[in-house]
């Protein structure tokens, strides 16, 4: 209970009043000139449930019996001149939601009147922040926080706090330590980076754009060796015998001899004996051709 409220703060509860009185009360009214009274609607605060104000300034020369009700709650005072008196009526019972009423007399004269709804100001948890303007309201915490708990520290936000989490950095899911669950790749047996799976050949690596399959190089074709039809083996002295010009296979043959021009000389895709005896040592080269070898032969033949 509060009274004999100085007059500079009565002044400026005064001056609240009137801002406030379009919207939470009557327009104040007077008993007598110079005698004012007020009714402030509850709230709800931090520490305290809501309750209802009411007072009395009065300016006159003369003292004045004020008396406030509030619900079935009903308190006297006497107001000096000059002075003012209030009540706090924290003995109201307190109802969230439902109709609360007051009344001011003055001199026995009802001079003022509101009424209206208690607000909700529960605390389910209890941490001293009303569940209206709680953002956790059945979990306590400080009122800086928005009445919710301080959470430890958690980097990742993985919802798994630092000191509890395996992998502070990455998030992950509890379940896994805080780490992320990790799939395993699938089995590549040869390690050519091809799953077994879809792997051609899954023991023996090779290229994905091969199936998985090593590629393999086809060995060069054998080739075949390249046959001509051979010279005369005797030859008379200062005859004439004709040379293979091709091999069976097609290829030019070109004809070589580095014997004694007395015994024979190539010439002209023949082979000339010459007027001396021996032995007449013949070299037959050819290209190579389609699935043939290149032809080297070498020959002899007797001039007599």
């Amino acid at each position: 209970m509060l009274k004999n409220i100085p007059k500079i703060l009565w002044a400026l509860l005064g001056t609240v009043a009137l801002v406030l009185a379009g919207v939470f009360g009557t327009t104040p009214a007077s008993a007598t000139a110079g005698v004012t009274a007020e009714i402030f609607p509850p709230f709800c605060s931090t520490n305290e449930d809501p309750n209802v104000f009411t007072g009395v300034s009065n300016d006159t020369a003369a003292s004045v019996n004020a008396k406030f009700v509030v619900g079935t709650e009903e308190r006297t005072v006497v107001v000096a001149p000059f002075d003012g008196a209030a009540e706090t009526f924290f003995l109201v019972p307190y109802v969230p939601n439902e109709v609360w009423t007051a009344q001011v007399y003055v001199n026995d004269e009802l001079v003022k009147s509101d009424s209206g709804t208690w607000p909700d100001c529960t605390d389910t948890d209890g941490d001293g922040v009303r569940d209206i303007g709680d953002d956790c309201p059945t979990v306590p915490g400080p009122a800086e926080n928005g009445g919710c708990p301080l959470l430890p520290p958690d980097t990742d936000g993985d919802g798994v706090s630092d000191a509890e989490d395996q992998c502070p950095s990455v998030a992950g899911p509890a379940s896994n330590g805080g780490c992320p669950i990790v799939t395993p790749p699938p089995p590549d047996t040869d390690g050519d980076g091809v799953s077994d799976a879809e792997d051609q050949c899954p023991s023996v690596a090779g290229p994905a754009s091969n199936g998985g399959c090593p590629i393999v190089t086809p060995p060069p074709p054998v080739l075949a060796d390249q046959t001509l039809k051979s010279p005369a083996k005797v030859l008379k002295r200062g005859k004439t015998a004709k040379l293979a010009k091709v091999t069976h296979q097609g290829a030019k043959v070109k004809w070589q001899s580095k014997t004694s021009k007395k015994v024979c000389v190539v010439k002209a895709g023949k082979l000339v004996a010459g007027k001396k005896k021996g032995s007449c040592r013949l070299t037959a080269t050819a290209a190579a051709v389609p699935s043939f070898k290149t032809y080297t032969g070498k020959f002899t033949v007797k001039v007599k």
